[in-house]
């Protein structure tokens, strides 16, 4: 034992050996005390007690053969614990201790760094979206996720209007929506279903309104030109007298009230003498006689022979024209 302690205080040094020593015993104490109560219970010679000393000086090689181990740098490390675990860029670190000696040694676990996560969502600026990471304790920007927006797949979200164009609105894959006008899609005023709201009168104006047909509340109102009176179905007045035509009255058809008077052409009435004395009763003109033709009387100055002949010709003309008309 004390050939073995010489040699490897001579190898490592005498305070390296002390100091692995005092590591070891804590393991070692239980059996270093049994080693020394046998060799200090041997009586007799050297040789008498050969075998036992043997016996000693190979357990005393054996504990020493592990202390040169850890002298040497070549510790039994075992049961290893980790100390800091892993995130999503650092791998974790392990600590283990030497069985011999009890000296820890820590080491990093190559590959334990999981990595990020990005999240399912994504982060949004005005111009700009990425990703972070949602592991814990970890708000890291997901490298390469960072771009700038790119809108598409544009659909029409509001028509066009009168005066308004339509706009389509296009999503970036983020999620942002960006919506613009589409030029030239603006629709104009459309009137074409005028319904009269105030109907037109004789010498009064009417109106009309249409609502534009694109349904965007606009009006547009039309003048109706006013009526003229239309006059149609005179009736006489009775009003005819020996010495002049008598008049007649029509009202305007477009229910106005209005009145129309006109002369009655030919209502003239005859003269009439019932007391013989060549005068008219009604308005003493003289008579000097009656028409040969019709048998009314007839004043001075008139002429109603030519008068009668003539009318009777034309009735006869018509007459004779109508007849040759059918026969056609």
């Amino acid at each position: 034992m004390i050939s073995s302690t010489k040699s490897l205080q001579k190898k490592y040094g005498e305070e390296a050996l002390a100091e692995i020593i005092d590591k070891i015993g804590y393991k070692y104490d239980e059996e270093f005390d049994e080693l020394y109560e046998k060799a200090e219970a041997l009586t007799g010679s050297v040789a008498e007690n050969a075998e036992a000393l043997k016996e000693i000086e190979e357990a005393m090689k054996a504990i020493f053969a592990e202390v040169e181990k850890c002298l040497a740098g070549t510790h039994s490390f075992t049961d290893y614990y980790i100390v800091r675990y892993a995130d999503c860029v650092n791998n974790a670190w392990e600590e283990g201790t030497c069985s011999v000696c009890g000296e820890t040694d820590e080491r990093e676990i190559p590959d334990s760094a999981y990595g990020h996560t990005p999240a399912w969502w994504w982060e949004k600026t005005e111009t700009e979206h990425y990703k972070h990471c949602i592991n814990d304790c970890c708000d890291d920007e997901i490298e390469g996720t960072r771009g700038q927006h790119v809108y598409e797949n544009y659909e029409i979200t509001k028509a066009a209007a009168c005066g308004a164009n339509a706009e389509e609105t296009g999503t970036c894959i983020c999620g942002m929506t960006h919506t613009r006008e589409i030029e030239g899609t603006a629709l104009t005023h459309s009137f074409t279903k005028y319904e009269v709201t105030e109907e037109a009168k004789c010498g009064v104006a009417g109106k009309k309104v249409a609502y534009c047909d694109n349904g965007c509340g606009a009006t547009d109102e039309k003048e109706i030109p006013a009526l003229e009176h239309i006059f149609l179905d005179y009736v006489s007045n009775g009003d005819a007298t020996c010495t002049a035509d008598g008049t007649k009255t029509a009202e305007c058809v477009n229910g106005c009230g209005a009145t129309d008077t006109v002369a009655d052409e030919g209502t003239m009435l005859d003269h009439v003498d019932e007391d013989g004395d060549k005068l008219c009763d009604d308005c003493e003109t003289e008579i000097i006689g009656l028409c040969s033709v019709c048998g009314r009387p007839v004043h001075e100055g008139q002429i109603n022979e030519y008068i009668c002949l003539i009318i009777a010709l034309v009735k006869l003309v018509v007459k004779l024209v109508k007849t040759l008309q059918g026969v056609a």
